[in-house]
Parts: structure tokens; C-alpha cells; sequence
């Protein structure tokens, strides 16, 4: 056995298979988590659409429902999106008398983002086709499943940090 600088005893050729079959294996899982992706967003974009929401739309809404009288970089920060198409979305909700804006009492310069009686009812219209979606995508992929992809996902945002 030819022993390689690093002293793995793998000669060039051989060191350079192992490095070539596990970047195609990463490659491959990449490839493969694309497609998972894919086929339950198609799936959620579909339940959202029957309902007239978009994904955007139901991250908006049930940010502000969540938070509870947001501002709206308090929303862009929990939804990650960029202001200008936060502004849109939530213009698209006002428009459609879901959402509303209103002066914070304590800092009128500041603006927070309601939910108004009827997106509170369209939210849960938008819940139970989420539910009903997740039944089916549960077939796909399994909650803990779910949850360790999430998991990971955390934990690449927070390395890059």
C-alpha cells in the first residue's frame, strides 16, 4: 500500500476518487432535497391558491398574527423578506381589507400591521387548506423528518452568520 502525503495511505488516484465520490454524494443530496422541495412547495402553492393566497402571502399573515401589531421590520425579519416586496404583500392585504396599518401609540412615526376581523377568518380559511396539504405531504415526508431538515436548516443560517 502506497502511503500519500497526508499519510492516509491512498495513492493520488485513489485519494482523488474519494473526494470525486463525495462531492457527487453531496452533490446528489442537493439535488434530491431541490426536488422534495419542489414537489411540497408545487403541493402548498396549489391548497394556498384554492384559497386565493399566495406562499408569500400566508408568511406575511401569519407573521403579523404571530407577532401580534408588528412593524413592518419587525415582520421583514421574521418572514426574511425584503422590504419592498413586504410592502407589496401587505399592500395586496390592505387592499383586500385583510390587513390594515395603523400609528403605533407609543411612536406615531412608527407603523405597525393588523390583521383586520376578516383576515383573522381568511388565516384560518388559509389554515385548514394548510392542514389538508400537510396530510397529503405527510405521505412524502414525515413531521420529524420535517423538523430535522428545519433543524439543519437553522443551523446553516446561523454558521453563515
Amino acid at each position: 500500500m502506497e502511503i500519500g502525503e497526508g499519510g492516509f495511505g491512498l495513492n493520488d488516484a485513489k485519494r482523488n476518487d474519494v473526494a470525486l465520490n463525495a462531492a457527487m454524494h453531496m452533490a446528489q443530496t442537493l439535488w434530491d432535497l431541490k426536488t422534495i422541495q419542489n414537489r411540497l412547495t408545487a403541493g402548498l402553492e396549489v391548497a394556498l391558491g384554492e384559497v386565493g393566497f399566495t406562499a408569500d402571502q400566508f408568511q406575511v399573515i401569519a407573521a403579523i398574527a404571530k407577532l401580534g401589531s408588528p412593524t413592518m421590520g419587525e415582520i421583514s425579519q421574521d418572514v426574511n423578506m425584503a422590504n419592498a416586496s413586504l410592502s407589496r404583500i401587505v399592500d395586496s392585504l390592505e387592499d383586500r381589507a385583510l390587513a390594515y396599518r395603523l400609528p403605533n401609540p407609543g411612536d406615531r412615526r412608527r407603523i405597525s400591521v393588523n390583521l383586520s376581523d376578516m383576515g383573522e377568518a381568511k388565516l384560518d380559511q388559509v389554515l385548514d387548506a394548510i392542514s389538508t396539504w400537510q396530510s397529503a405531504a405527510s405521505a412524502v415526508i414525515s413531521n420529524d423528518l420535517a423538523d430535522e431538515l428545519r433543524a439543519t436548516a437553522i443551523n446553516i443560517e446561523q454558521a453563515e452568520d
